[in-house]
């Protein structure tokens, strides 16, 4: 069995950043099928086949930039320090550091939707969902073919006894 991955739709801005067409969210498709065929209720013979349908968001915004402040800190003329628990000279609010905006677009290759194609697609949703979650949902519907093939013992009953 071996998993194959399609694009289903994409959602995309018309503009955004200088940039037309910019895709923000996939929906995508795992599929994958027995590699022998089994007989159905009807007699026929066909291969199993199982799917995972997700969507996956990935719209970058501007990172804000932060404007740098000092440290303050509890001073002798504080009052109800022992309340606080903090002693003079420790910091009543965090410094924060300066933060450049940051254009998260500048860094990614853009392809002009009219370029696009699907292994483009599948690998930016490969590459977010990163190789554990791959795996993960290529083993999953891998499982679901099996448990069809092989179903589990029966752990339930109904019925009565007369």
């Amino acid at each position: 069995m071996a998993a194959k991955w399609n694009v289903i739709n994409t959602e995309y801005y018309l503009s955004k950043n200088e940039k037309e067409k910019v895709i923000f969210l996939a929906e995508y498709r795992v599929s994958d099928e027995s590699k022998e065929k089994f007989e159905m209720q009807d007699g026929s013979k066909e291969t199993i086949k199982k799917d995972y349908t997700g969507i996956l968001n990935f719209d970058l915004e501007i990172t804000e930039e932060v404007e740098a402040k000092d440290a303050v800190l509890y001073t002798d003329k504080d009052t109800l320090l022992v309340d606080k628990a903090v002693k003079v000279g420790d910091i009543k609010t965090p410094a924060v550091e300066a933060v450049e905006a940051k254009n998260p677009w500048a860094s990614v290759d853009f392809v002009e939707y009219d370029k696009l194609t699907e292994d483009i697609v599948v690998g930016w949703i490969k590459n977010i969902l990163g190789d554990d979650k791959v795996k993960e949902i290529e083993d999953n519907v891998a499982s679901q073919i099996d448990a069809e093939i092989n179903p589990p013992a029966a752990t339930k009953g109904s019925g009565v006894p007369w």
